[in-house]
């Protein structure tokens, strides 16, 4: 039996044989693709080689999860932004890749074997939206965010405002008024999605300052646990411009443009609350 096993392996001279003739198939494919081929064709049949192998001989599947997609925010990259801080403390393994250094879109990538693909798709990113919206609901810290038009993002500093609705100067009635219906904005996804219409909520301030519009924003923000981006409306240029900026924002918050009548005595803000998840 092993005497049988033996003769069947090639020869030293036949391994060398087939080895030099594919070292010099591989320089002439190698020619061919750079001297020949214009780029983005090379570059293109490349991708899809490497695709190829690496799917045959690789068991793995690498999701990638981007910040932004067409100026669109991707919720999943927010959701896995808020999880992951809670969950790195209790992994022991150091070959987890949780974003890259890529300033312009950052990404969160996740491997896993092929046959788990499906479960993840469908089971796990659910589970860290919904992890990641308890996480919010019970996060101590807020955040308010500015609008920084030389580098198109947001940035965010802790919110410090303790003001709250039993602390706020207002009318009984008028502030258990606006208090149900901030309630009732949250717990009504179900009524959103019956009457077609995005989940979010907007009111509009006016008044001289100095009248307590901006410890109502604060008062706000504490009791629905919700961050807060101020916008300076000057610094927009158009519309496209504006769209991309919401877009940026993330779920559960408030967007504030505040002055939007800065000619005049009194100020007008807009509040809106907005959430998605």
């Amino acid at each position: 039996m092993a005497s049988s096993f033996f003769t069947k392996i090639p020869s030293l001279s036949a391994i060398f044989s087939v080895y030099t003739s594919l070292s010099a198939f591989t320089i002439l494919l190698k020619t061919i693709l750079h001297e020949i081929i214009p780029d983005q064709i090379r570059d293109f049949i490349i991708s899809k080689f490497t695709d190829y192998f690496s799917s045959y001989f690789n068991s793995n599947f690498t999701f990638i999860i981007e910040e932004q997609s067409d100026y669109v925010m991707n919720q999943t990259f927010r959701a896995a932004q808020v999880y992951l801080p809670t969950l790195l403390p209790r992994i022991s393994t150091r070959s987890l890749l949780v974003s890259s250094n890529d300033l312009k879109n950052p990404y969160f990538h996740l491997t896993c074997k092929n046959e788990f693909r499906d479960k993840i798709m469908s089971d796990y990113f659910t589970y860290i939206a919904k992890s990641s919206v308890k996480i919010l609901t019970h996060n101590e810290n807020l955040n308010i965010y500015n609008y920084n038009p030389d580098c198109q993002r947001w940035e965010s500093a802790i919110f410090q405002r303790h003001t709250t609705f039993e602390t706020l100067a207002m009318e009984p009635e008028l502030k258990n008024t606006l208090i149900r219906d901030l309630d009732a904005f949250s717990n009504g996804k179900d009524f959103f999605k019956t009457v077609g219409r995005a989940w979010k909520r907007g009111y509009l301030l006016y008044g001289p300052p100095g009248t307590g519009k901006t410890s109502l924003v604060a008062a706000i923000a504490n009791h629905m646990n919700y961050s807060i981006y101020d916008l300076q409306i000057q610094s927009v240029k158009d519309d496209a411009l504006f769209r991309q900026i919401l877009t940026l924002t993330e779920n559960r918050s408030i967007l504030l443009i505040e002055d939007l009548d800065c000619s005049g005595a009194d100020a007008t803000s807009i509040i809106e609350c907005h959430y998605y998840l």
